[in-house]
């Protein structure tokens, strides 16, 4: 069977999205900022940073549920997601151990076998979890009509982003706080919005025009807030309480700028989606188990809060983080490409029912 290529459109949003991601990771894991109460534009930047990453979570999670209704579950795939994982987690552990020289409690040494059961990255755990309901998630959708579809995304819209946005976020500065939440439900949720979109699309963003403006609009509106909230009240907690990925801006503006990317015609690019492929090796490499002590060794960026260059120097840190996520990913395709046909041999052989 010959292979589907794909547009780059979606693709640009891969990269654009791990790009966020590896900046609000720098940010959060390079240590504590303690910004004076005085207004500030790298105060600023730090708080829309914080927004950025769970953005690009967001629109990853879109992405792959766009093409949930085309996608066939496949064992194989299964395994080398999780093999994928295991490579990440002992070069990051093996390289944070150097170092740092870091010690290996009980709990660790049980992590070197089951990293993605104990959960040493949620996003990962929670994509392979999701990963083996395909099937089902599509047995759902084919028997639900268009009603039916709509109101079971609404409804869990509301309990699980209207809700915690309008109460938690305002009492607790959290929107992640409910005690029912977890990011196993986002996704699923997402998954079901990506899905819709790719049946049914959205008359509100039926064109690439329109999704900007909306777009542009949640991020006046956004930075607006965070603006009123520094200036005025010098309130870092307050200014980002609505970061979690499941508040009511992080859904607009995911939303939006997925339809944005999915009505633009770009043709296919082999370099661009070549870029593309590497962005869960490099979300993987960056955020590997134990590498926040690696991060407050190689990028203090607490120590230059108050420099007019920090925004330079996270740009650097996102460059060549990402610069370094492709360098190792590329190494390891070719290991992944070899454990594939010999894993189409044993399939063949083995599960492939004989001709009679």
């Amino acid at each position: 069977m010959e292979k589907q290529i794909r547009q780059s459109n979606f693709e640009i949003l891969r990269i654009l999205s791990i790009a966020t991601i590896v900046a609000s990771h720098s940010i959060l894991c390079s240590g504590e900022f303690y910004f004076t109460k005085d207004f500030s534009i790298n105060k600023l930047l730090h708080d829309i940073l914080y927004y950025g990453g769970e953005l690009g979570v967001n629109c990853f999670i879109l992405i792959s549920g766009y093409f949930l209704p085309t996608t066939t579950f496949k064992w194989k795939k299964l395994f080398l997601l999780i093999l994928q994982a295991y490579f990440y987690f002992y070069i990051c552990r093996s390289a944070t151990i150097m170092f740092t020289k870091a010690p290996i409690d009980a709990y660790d040494l049980s992590s070197w076998f089951f990293p993605v059961l104990q959960g040493q990255w949620w996003f990962i755990s929670a994509y392979i979890f999701v990963y083996t309901l395909t099937p089902f998630l599509q047995k759902l959708i084919a028997a639900m009509n268009k009603k039916e579809f709509e109101f079971l995304i609404c409804s869990q819209f509301v309990i699980w982003s209207v809700f915690p946005t309008i109460l938690f976020a305002i009492q607790i500065k959290s929107t992640e706080s409910m005690v029912f939440y977890n990011r196993y439900i986002w996704m699923i949720l997402l998954y079901f919005v990506g899905a819709y979109i790719k049946i049914y699309g959205l008359p509100v963003l039926n064109t690439a025009k329109r999704s900007l403006v909306v777009f542009a609009i949640t991020v006046a509106l956004l930075f607006s807030y965070i603006f009123l909230i520094e200036f005025f009240f010098k309130d870092t907690e307050a200014a980002t309480m609505f970061w979690g990925n499941n508040s009511l801006f992080q859904v607009i503006l995911s939303i939006s700028l997925f339809s944005f990317f999915q009505h633009l015609s770009i043709s296919y690019h082999p370099k661009i989606n070549s870029i593309a492929t590497c962005t869960l090796g490099i979300y993987l490499l960056h955020t590997g188990p134990f590498c926040w002590n690696i991060y407050r060794k190689l990028f203090v960026f607490p120590m230059y809060e108050s420099s007019p260059f920090l925004f330079a120097r996270i740009l650097f840190s996102v460059v060549s983080l990402m610069l370094a996520g492709i360098i190792v990913e590329l190494c390891r395709k070719p290991f992944e490409k070899y454990i594939s046909k010999i894993l189409d041999r044993i399939e063949a052989r083995y599960f492939t029912p004989s001709k009679p």
